[in-house]
């Protein structure tokens, strides 16, 4: 995200100006880049994608015919001021599933509680001589349940209301002062079909059909993920939460996965179990409508945070239809980053594990995390992430590749692609890979 209003957006942008306010009221931004340019010449498209809350983009997907799916997560709890008026809406953090967002609103579901506070401009009246009708953006009215004084003069409106579809509805309060002054504070309520915060939602394309897959975090559930598949470009999706602790395969922790297509249209998804002490491998061959267990296990050592998954080719001389999986993975108490690789035989076949490395080479001596994995053209295997140093005050990003994606060898020697990034931020540096797999020219 950026939380500058001059960030490099294209005439064509869909949305070519920024929403936020500044750090921390960020906008997600979305950008296609020329790699044979340099500089603001590289820029083919350029866009914000965001509201006038914190948005942040966590992951991006490129279908074959060059439509891009984005995911993220947007929060609304902010002061914004009109006039003399604070509004704040008091509604928390949730995912974006196009559009419709988890929140305390929820479909068919009663809402009653905070929608906003405003400032007392009379000091010789109390929240009591304070009228309010709130317009619900649906076409629906009604009276505050409540007005009540919090700290710094606010005062704060409870209403309640059931919104009879999801979606976003402009919020609007009209309220009357015993001087007759009128005040009119408007926020978007977010209304979703799923209860508590659904958020840090991955994305992937299907390379023969186009369908979208997302999953994400679940806080409602106790383990389980959410997931949606769109299969008309993002207009509409199909959401479940799957990996419950009954379900039919095992159950989630609820954070560490990451989800990939092979060339076959077979999607794999890779996950925490609800113990934490493996990274199962899951396989759905209708698009994320059901899955099965594949009966892989990957040990973490119990502390993991992120998972990254890919699948690519394998070597020259491997069979026609084999493939090379990796999963690169943290494990906080050890220090270390780890990567399995596993061979894919065959597509009617789970893969197999070869190996599981330590990819870092102080293990332990640092504060590693965000790793990503990626496989190149002939089957190699590159992992990527931050370290932070205490002992040298800084930070750093490296990588390491396995030559030939097989496990047989040992990784590379680690590069060093930056550092003196600024200290122990654990917001915002997450490295990315990917890995050009065309026979262009950064193959």
């Amino acid at each position: 995200e950026t939380a500058s209003s001059d960030f490099p957006v294209t005439p064509d942008a869909s949305e070519p100006s920024f929403q936020g306010f500044g750090w921390p009221v960020t906008d997600t931004f979305v950008l296609k880049i020329d790699p044979t340019r340099s500089g603001v010449a590289s820029l083919v498209y350029g866009t914000f994608h965001g509201t006038t809350v914190w948005d942040h983009g966590n992951d991006i997907a490129v279908t074959g015919d060059g439509a891009a799916f984005v995911v993220g997560n947007t929060g609304i709890d902010y002061a914004g001021v009109l006039s003399t008026t604070v509004h704040r809406h008091e509604i928390t953090r949730r995912g974006i599933v196009y559009g419709t967002v988890g929140a305390q609103a929820r479909q068919y579901v009663e809402f009653d509680g905070p929608v906003g506070a405003f400032v007392n401009a009379r000091p010789d009246a109390g929240p009591e001589d304070h009228q309010a009708l709130v317009f619900w953006g649906d076409g629906s009215t009604s009276q505050a349940t409540s007005i009540t004084p919090l700290t710094g003069g606010l005062i704060r409106v409870d209403a309640s209301h059931t919104y009879a579809a999801d979606g976003a509805f402009p919020v609007t309060m009209f309220v009357s002062d015993p001087g007759g002054g009128n005040v009119v504070p408007t926020s978007i309520a977010n209304v979703s079909r799923l209860s508590m915060d659904q958020y840090a939602p991955v994305v992937t394309s299907n390379p023969l059909t186009g369908r979208a897959f997302m999953v994400a975090r679940d806080t409602a559930s106790i383990g389980g993920l959410l997931t949606a598949v769109s299969g008309n470009g993002g207009l509409t999706w199909d959401r479940k939460i799957i990996a419950l602790l009954d379900g039919d395969i095992p159950g989630a922790k609820g954070e560490g996965y990451d989800a990939a297509y092979d060339r076959f249209g077979n999607l794999y998804l890779a996950y925490l179990d609800a113990g934490g002490q493996n990274i199962v491998l899951a396989l759905s061959k209708d698009d994320g409508q059901t899955f099965s267990d594949t009966s892989v296990r990957i040990p973490t050592g119990g502390a993991v945070t992120r998972i990254a998954f890919a699948i690519g080719p394998s070597p020259p001389d491997s069979e026609e239809s084999a493939q090379v999986f990796a999963v690169a993975f943290d494990d906080q108490a050890a220090g270390v980053i780890r990567a399995a690789i596993l061979a894919g035989l065959s597509p009617d076949l789970p893969p197999e594990l070869r190996s599981v490395a330590d990819v870092n080479p102080e293990g332990g001596q640092a504060s590693v995390q965000s790793p990503d994995v990626d496989i190149g053209p002939d089957g190699q295997v590159m992992v990527v992430w931050q370290e932070d140093n205490p002992t040298l005050s800084l930070s750093r990003l490296l990588a390491r590749t396995d030559p030939d994606g097989t496990g047989s060898e040992p990784f590379g020697p680690a590069v060093l692609i930056s550092e003196d990034l600024q200290f122990l931020r654990d917001a915002g540096m997450h490295p990315s890979l990917a890995w050009d797999r065309s026979g262009g020219r950064f193959d």
